[in-house]
């Protein structure tokens, strides 16, 4: 199974796994990390102002008629809000905006509706806007907003602290003092029904739902300053900085550099060897269970590590991105962040490794070169055997050492070569031998790669003792180190 289907199928059963954790009961506290979203089930006591029985505050009236608004007249009440003594135009609206209806009743003397005009103007008064913060610094908005149906107010609600969706409800007298309204929307998710009880004020509102969902927010004026998140980028927050210390200090030994690439949503961390590639392999030629320790040791890092960014990313449990960790072992730092195949020694992604020295796949098969760190994140997997960078396309070349760079750039598209082998064979061509030097330095190639190439060729036509491969490839040019690799990967 490829990487990208491993990640697909992580996500589906994340996905599989969140629905199932939102229809079984939760019980116990919430954890006090988890952001707002992590709500249990639905409460199943709602408070007296849900229940449908009469609620302190209102009229006899209002109370028999099943909760129609405080303030109407009794015969509309009694009769849903369609009562005769409403105006037409208000008691059959299907939905008609409070404005709307508070511009209709100013048509009539003000004594004949007062009750009803002073009600429009009490809703009027906790419409708008109204924020939650969260402990993550994340702002929740909710929106409020009130209509006539059938000559009844009507609460029509967003939050976006819930993801699903929430019906439009009844709007009766609150019997909690502090507010003024109360109304029981209800909430669904997927195929999940669960109840609301929500109370408006002028400055405040209270909602609650399930067990441990039960939130105040404020009024809003809604200027980006108060609406915008408190929570500031992951590469600029202080779990950034304690995360890249944590892993500094498990790669001790290693000058480390690390950069987040918002985009990619993938933390990258490169570490310095201070080895030669050469010397990896020769150290760990006999000592190839350390060395499958330490792979499985930095595995293990970038695992837990993509895990902690991930967590802090995501806005709740409806947010389904997942970040992801890179560690680049390298012969040795540089400025540019930009690596070779040749300097590299292992890439190990979310806890798998890609790539190590010991691997029959060649780094060329991931990447031929590993660019700056913008074009690494985002590059598809290459399966020729060299990569030319873009800082070697000639510029401030002479025309002979550009000419040296496309003719061994050409050669390597079709056979493999030593370094040595390459520069003889540009000189063969006519070029000189700094022309030739210029074009082999700068093709990109992967000598411990062509030399895999090279023994797979021999091997193709005739027959070799490993011992006699070595030697042949070395005959061809290449080192010791890279013929033995050859030989190995061949054999």
């Amino acid at each position: 199974m490829n990487k990208m289907a491993k990640r697909i199928l992580s996500g589906s059963l994340f996905i599989i796994v969140a629905m199932t954790a939102l229809l079984q009961p939760v019980s116990g506290e919430e954890p006090s990390d988890l952001p707002e979203e992590f709500a249990g089930e639905a409460a199943t006591d709602l408070p007296a102002d849900a229940s449908g029985d009469s609620a302190a505050g209102l009229t006899a009236e209002a109370a028999a008629s099943g909760g129609a608004a405080a303030g109407l007249p009794a015969e509309t009440a009694a009769s849903g809000g369609a009562a005769a003594g409403l105006p037409a135009e208000i008691a059959k609206a299907d939905h008609l905006s409070i404005d709307d209806a508070l511009t209709m009743l100013d048509e009539y003397p003000s004594d004949n509706y007062q009750d009803m005009q002073h009600e429009i103007q009490s809703l009027q008064k906790c419409a708008g806007l109204f924020l939650h913060d969260s402990d993550t610094g994340k702002v929740y908005t909710a929106e409020v907003s009130f209509y006539y149906h059938l000559g009844s107010p009507y609460l029509s609600l967003t939050y976006d602290n819930f993801m699903g969706e929430l019906s439009d409800a009844p709007v009766e007298a609150s019997s909690d003092k502090d507010y003024l309204f109360f109304s029981s929307p209800a909430g669904k998710f997927v195929s999940r029904e669960i109840a609301f009880s929500v109370w408006l004020g002028e400055d405040s509102m209270h909602i609650k739902w399930g067990e441990t969902s039960d939130y105040i927010l404020r009024r809003s004026n809604g200027s980006a300053e108060e609406t915008e998140s408190k929570k500031p980028p992951f590469a600029e927050s202080e779990h950034y900085t304690s995360l890249t210390e944590s892993l500094a200090n498990a790669l001790k030994g290693s000058d480390t550099h690390f950069y987040y690439d918002e985009e990619a949503l993938t933390l990258y961390c490169y570490a310095a060897s201070n080895m030669s590639r050469e010397n990896t392999i020769a150290y760990y030629q006999s000592r190839t269970d350390e060395w499958k320790k330490l792979m499985e040791s930095l595995g293990t890092i970038t695992e837990k590590a993509a895990q902690a960014v991930t967590l802090y990313i995501r806005d709740g449990i409806y947010d389904l991105r997942e970040a992801h960790c890179s560690i680049l072992l390298v012969e040795e730092l540089n400025a540019g962040d930009k690596y070779f195949a040749q300097d590299t020694l292992a890439m190990i992604t979310d806890g798998e490794v890609e790539y190590s020295v010991y691997q029959e796949k060649a780094l060329s098969d991931f990447y031929s070169i590993i660019g700056n760190i913008d074009d690494y994140a985002n590059e598809g997997t290459s399966t020729s055997d060299y990569t030319s960078p873009d800082s070697y396309t000639g510029t401030g070349a002479t025309s002979g050492e550009k000419n040296a760079l496309q003719r061994a750039k050409d050669y390597l598209e079709y056979t493999a070569f030593s370094y040595e082998s390459l520069i003889e064979q540009l000189e063969f061509e006519g070029y000189s031998y700094s022309e030739a030097v210029y074009g082999a330095d700068h093709c990109g190639a992967d000598w411990y790669r062509q030399a895999v190439r090279k023994a797979k060729d021999y091997l193709d036509y005739t027959s070799f003792s490993f011992d006699g491969l070595v030697e042949q490839l070395e005959y061809e040019g290449f080192t010791y180190d890279q013929a033995l690799y050859g030989a190995q990967q061949a054999y």
